[in-house]
């Protein structure tokens, strides 16, 4: 079965016309992964022209706008809640992004979309794991589905809503593991496969977490309960 994977977008301020284009046309070569360009209010990560940054306070910046008559736009760097890159050069010598790229290299674009796509592998992984369930629909019962890839327990599916993935997991563990076929455990615990952490979605049953609920305590092959760890907060940038 092929995953169909989601196109992420890329907002971009402070480009002209001319460099928007020429990074769109970058975007379609530098990833496997499809990416478009789209306002900055709908987009997963953004891009910014550094040559057009202005540090204004703490961790508080100001991207002109290409247009004489535009409206420049600040943006508070501990506020935001996605990766930003910005382009260099760089305007103020003493600003420090976490994340800086070459907007004419098409090995930099690559660069830097692939640490928004480790960034964003959670969701990802969230959208695999949708896109078998939907594909896998007919065909599954009432339980507890475990999906593996080459022996590794990749997402637990409990058909009451609660389910788990785990973050690492890409397109070709899934298209692996669905091929193998999911498999629906009534009873008995987790498969000692399970040795990474899970993140976990949806409600537990008597006040038990998710994961709790379908893996408890001392079934997970270690005689533990399962780890459940904290997504990573979102990467944000410095200024000084």
């Amino acid at each position: 079965m092929s995953i169909e994977l989601p196109v992420l977008r890329v907002g971009l301020a402070g480009f002209s016309a001319e460099q928007q284009d020429q990074l769109s046309a970058l975007l379609e070569l530098a990833s496997s992964v499809s990416w478009q360009v789209a306002r900055l209010a709908e987009a997963d990560v953004w891009c910014v022209n550094g040559a057009r940054v202005r540090v204004l306070r703490d961790s508080t910046i100001s991207v002109d706008c290409v247009e004489p008559a535009g409206r420049s736009l600040q943006l508070d760097l501990r506020e935001v809640d996605r990766p930003v890159a910005f382009a260099v050069p760089l305007a103020p010598r003493d600003f420090k992004p976490l994340y800086t790229f070459e907007p004419g290299s098409a090995s930099s674009v690559g660069s830097i979309l692939q640490k928004f796509e480790a960034w964003m592998r959670p969701l990802l992984a969230q959208f695999c794991l949708a896109s078998c369930i939907l594909e896998q629909e007919s065909v599954l019962g009432p339980g507890i589905h475990h999906v593996s890839a080459e022996g590794v327990l990749i997402a637990v599916v409990n058909m009451r809503g609660e389910t788990g993935v785990l973050p690492t997991a890409g397109p070709f563990e899934f298209e692996n593991g669905v091929a193998a076929g999911a498999r629906s455990r009534r009873s008995g615990g987790c498969p000692a496969a399970q040795r990474r952490p899970a993140v976990w979605h949806g409600p537990g049953s008597g006040g038990q977490s998710a994961a709790q609920s379908a893996c408890p305590a001392g079934r997970d092959g270690t005689g533990s309960a399962l780890e459940l760890p904290q997504l990573e907060p979102r990467p944000h940038q410095r200024a000084s």
